[in-house]
């Protein structure tokens, strides 16, 4: 037979055992957490798509990854964009399939993660692309609140003539060098400026203002001076033949 202190051992053993265990299912719980926040926090990103788009393309009519936006805690603060390793090369590529249509439009698309969310497209005449052309990407957002985010985006590629003819001697279709990304808040119009009520009477009518005089219902009495003081001032010829 056993004797009592060895029927005491296994009880701390058992306890360190589910002590273990519990710490490991912890860290396992505190490990899912730490993987759940990134997931959720690039869930949360926009990306940028595009395609140069024409019915005679029909290879190239799909969308392709541009890169993802960073977008700042404010919408006061510029957002970023991390192009893909692959961006401007696809952008060359879909170029050069575009130069045999001079009507090609390069279509840029803000992509939210809500699958839910259309997506918002922009386009600008590919022709106009080249090296030298400035690329300006606005993103619009509903309030200037912490925690905004866009809604919709604008391309602008400058420069264009104001007829946005394509040039007649275009240089070779290129991703352009410079682009700049900016934030949009909502613009409240000016108050429209009201008359004043009119005056009520007494009885409820509307009082009725003042007719306004004519000119020579104001000044009438200077008029009348100075005809009278022409009138009876002694002609200067007559003084000369008295002489």
């Amino acid at each position: 037979m056993s004797s009592p202190r060895a029927r005491r051992h296994p009880t701390p053993i058992r306890r360190r055992l589910r002590l273990r265990r519990a710490s490991n299912m912890r860290s396992s719980i505190f490990s899912a957490l730490l993987l759940a926040v990134p997931a959720a926090v690039a869930d949360s990103d926009f990306r940028l798509f595009h395609r140069v788009y024409h019915p005679g393309i029909d290879a190239e009519s799909n969308f392709f990854e541009r890169g993802t936006l960073d977008l700042p805690l404010t919408s006061r603060s510029p957002p970023s964009l991390l192009p893909t390793s692959s961006a401007q090369g696809d952008l060359n590529v879909l170029l050069r399939a575009a130069e045999d249509f001079p009507d090609a439009l390069y279509q840029v698309a803000l992509v939210s993660s809500d699958s839910r969310s259309p997506w918002d497209i922009s386009s600008v005449k590919a022709c106009h692309l080249n090296v030298d052309a400035h690329e300006s990407i606005i993103l619009h957002y509903t309030s200037d609140a912490p925690g905004s985010t866009p809604y919709a985006i604008d391309l602008f590629v400058s420069p264009i003539p104001r007829d946005g003819a394509c040039p007649p001697n275009p240089a070779p279709l290129a991703a352009p060098r410079n682009t700049t990304l900016t934030v949009s808040l909502p613009r409240h119009p000016p108050s429209p400026e009201l008359r004043a009520a009119p005056q009520m009477s007494q009885t409820g009518e509307p009082v009725k203002p003042p007719e306004e005089k004519t000119f020579f219902q104001k000044y009438w009495i200077y008029i009348a001076i100075v005809l009278a003081t022409l009138l009876l001032a002694p002609g200067g010829g007559e003084e000369g033949q008295g002489k």
